[in-house]
């Protein structure tokens, strides 16, 4: 099984009641919990890598690192750029087969992001890989800004998928990244209706504070990606915090902090896991 596309995984979870889990990763015993909570719950999985991590280790070493991870693995993975804002380093990606990226243009003029972003689509399929599309600061809704039903950014969010041929698409719904500070309200309507009227499955981004009964509730309007990160981190956190407390005077153990960091990520990734009910849907 091993390695698999963006748009296999996806295409098999839209429009069923489960969606493909994404994690942030930025290390060895990061990978290799995510893998291991895959394995053990026969979950479909993508490992993410941050445009920062990608620049810090190199897409060349990680893709290598990918393959060697993931050549015997008995469930479908994929690799994936997430929020790159660079579209060189996001064409570096792809030419080194990375299945996927996702080109951040929220900071660009409209039709500056979607002809980058088209162009990054050429691509990718000139390399059996895919795009994810990004043109709304994700968390504006969240923060009180813009209006969910508001028809024109419904228009234009569908001008941007058309136009780019994008594999799948992250709207503000009413999320955000890293921790929240109270329940969100996700503006479920908003996704079942990009979804209808595109026929593109839709991407949840900043999942790990979102209560799982209201997740849940998004897996059947065309949520087919769900990315974690904060999860992973608050884990490898513990973790470090827990072995550094009950360390002592003993030798310092490198391995054992290793160990420790990668079963605390698995945890928290099968938890992730549970949340978006692919479990069993390895295919």
């Amino acid at each position: 099984m091993s390695v698999a596309t963006l748009s296999t995984l996806l295409t098999h979870a839209f429009h069923r009641p489960y969606a493909v889990p994404a994690f942030n990763v930025t290390d060895l015993a990061s990978v290799q919990g995510v893998l291991d909570a895959a394995e053990r719950t026969s979950s479909p999985v993508i490992l993410q890598f941050s445009e920062r991590v990608a620049r810090a280790l190199g897409p060349r070493t990680i893709a290598a690192f990918f393959r060697s991870m993931t050549e015997h693995l008995p469930v479908p993975a994929a690799l994936h750029l997430d929020h790159c804002r660079d579209a060189g380093l996001a064409m570096e990606a792809l030419r080194c087969s990375w299945n996927s990226v996702l080109y951040d243009a929220s900071d660009d003029d409209f039709e500056d992001g979607l002809r980058t972003t088209a162009a990054l689509v050429s691509t990718a399929r000139a390399h059996g890989a895919d795009v994810e599309g990004e043109f709304e600061r994700i968390g504006r809704l969240a923060d009180g800004h813009g209006a969910p039903d508001d028809d024109s950014a419904h228009d234009r969010a569908l001008e941007f998928i058309r136009r780019t041929g994008v594999t799948c698409f992250s709207p503000d719904v009413g999320t955000l990244h890293g921790d929240y500070t109270g329940p969100p309200t996700i503006h479920t309507r908003r996704i079942a209706r990009l979804a209808s009227a595109s026929g593109v499955p839709q991407v949840l981004h900043g999942a790990s504070g979102i209560p799982p009964e209201t997740l849940h509730g998004t897996l059947e309007l065309g949520v087919a990606k769900v990315n974690f990160s904060t999860a992973l981190k608050h884990g490898h956190r513990a973790a470090v915090t827990a072995f550094m407390a009950g360390s002592g005077s003993r030798p310092w153990d490198p391995l054992r902090l290793h160990q420790t960091v990668r079963a605390s990520v698995s945890e928290r990734a099968e938890r992730c896991i549970g949340t978006v009910a692919s479990a069993g849907h390895a295919c």
